[in-house]
C-alpha cells in the first residue's frame, strides 16, 4: 500500500487546478534557456505560460521589461510581470499565487532570480513551497550552444524537444514521504501524456555468507527489487507503470542521473521533505545533486512529513 499525501497538500499538487506556468527571468541567457521546457508544459496542461522578473530599484525595471520582452518573444503586459522587491523569491512566490501558476525555473542563472547552481533564490522557493515546481539544473535541456537571433536565444533544431521522451521517473528512497508522491507523480504522468516509473538506487553488494543474514548497503532499501515490485502494484501496475532499480557503486545522484541520460525520461520527480535518501535536509545535497547534474528536468513534489 502507498503512503499518501495529506488532503489539502494533495489539493494543492494536481496538475489541473492550475491556469499558467510561470517562469521566472532575470535577462540572462541561462535563464530563459528553461522556456522552450515552460512552453512544452503549458502546452501539456493546455495552459498558457507567464514571466516574472525581479527588479532591485525602479530604475531598473523599463531595461528588464525589454531583456525580458525579448527572449518571452511577446509584448503582452498580462504576460510579462516586472516587480519591484528586495526579495525575489517572495515576490515570484506571490505572483505564483496571484496568477494560479505553476512555477518552472532555471537553477543556474546569474541574475537576481536565478543564482549559480543552486542559488538562493532558487532554493528559496524549492524548500519553501506549498505546491510543485518544474525546475532545470545547468545539464537539463541545455543545448552545448544556444543560437542567438538578436537578443533572443534559440535551441538547435536537431535538439530533442523538452518533454518529448516517454516516460515520468519518480524517484523513491524506502521513505514514507518519498513514497508519497508516487500517486501525485502518476496523476502529472496521466496529465502530461507520459509513463511512470517508479525508481530507486541501491548499492550493488554481494549476497550474505551465512543464511537470513542482512545485506548491509551504504545506501538504498534491503530488498531493492521486492520494494519497487510493490509501489508499482500500489501505483496500478496493470495500467502501465513499470518498475526500475539500479545499482550504482558510487551513489544515489550519480545512478538517477546516470539513467536520465540514457534513457527516454522526460522528467524527475522528487520529494521535498523525506528526511533521508534523497531528502537530507529539506532540499539536502543528494536531491540538489540530482537536479544539478540531470539531463531532465525536475518536478519538486513537497509532501508532509
Amino acid at each position: 500500500m502507498l503512503t499518501r499525501v495529506n488532503d489539502l497538500t494533495a489539493a494543492r499538487s494536481m496538475p489541473g487546478r492550475y491556469r499558467h506556468v510561470l517562469v521566472p527571468l532575470d535577462g540572462s541567457a541561462l535563464a530563459a534557456a528553461v522556456l522552450p521546457t515552460a512552453r512544452a508544459l503549458a502546452g501539456r496542461l493546455g495552459i498558457d505560460t507567464h514571466v516574472v522578473s525581479v527588479a532591485g530599484s525602479d530604475d531598473e525595471v523599463a531595461a528588464l521589461r525589454a531583456q525580458v520582452v525579448a527572449q518571452f518573444g511577446t509584448e503582452l503586459d498580462d504576460a510579462v510581470s516586472v516587480v519591484v522587491d528586495a526579495d525575489p523569491a517572495a515576490a515570484i512566490g506571490r505572483r505564483r499565487t496571484e496568477i494560479e501558476a505553476v512555477l518552472c525555473m532555471s537553477t543556474h542563472g546569474h541574475g537576481r532570480v536565478v543564482g549559480a547552481m543552486i542559488g538562493s533564490v532558487a532554493r528559496s522557493l524549492i524548500t519553501s513551497s506549498p505546491e510543485p515546481l518544474v525546475v532545470l539544473g545547468p545539464h537539463a535541456d541545455r543545448p552545448t550552444s544556444l543560437i542567438r537571433t538578436g537578443a533572443v536565444y534559440r535551441r538547435p533544431a536537431d535538439w530533442p524537444a523538452p518533454l518529448s521522451q516517454s516516460a515520468l521517473v519518480a524517484c523513491v528512497d524506502g521513505t514514507p514521504e518519498s513514497e508519497a508522491t508516487v500517486l501525485l507523480a502518476a496523476t502529472w504522468a496521466e496529465s502530461l501524456g507520459l509513463t511512470l516509473t517508479v525508481l530507486t538506487v541501491a548499492e550493488d553488494v554481494p549476497p550474505p555468507v551465512q543464511a537470513n543474514a542482512r545485506n548491509w548497503r551504504r545506501f538504498g532499501v534491503d530488498d531493492p527489487e521486492a520494494y519497487v515490485s510493490r509501489l508499482v502494484d500500489g501505483a496500478g501496475g496493470g495500467q502501465g507503470v513499470a518498475g526500475v532499480v539500479i545499482y550504482d557503486p558510487i551513489g544515489v545522484a550519480p545512478g538517477v542521473d546516470d539513467y536520465s541520460a540514457t534513457e527516454s525520461v522526460a522528467l524527475l520527480a522528487l520529494t521535498t521533505s523525506a528526511r533521508s535518501g534523497l531528502e537530507r535536509l529539506r532540499f539536502g545535497a543528494t536531491a540538489a545533486d540530482i537536479v544539478r547534474n540531470a539531463a531532465v528536468a525536475a518536478l519538486i513534489i513537497p509532501t508532509s512529513s
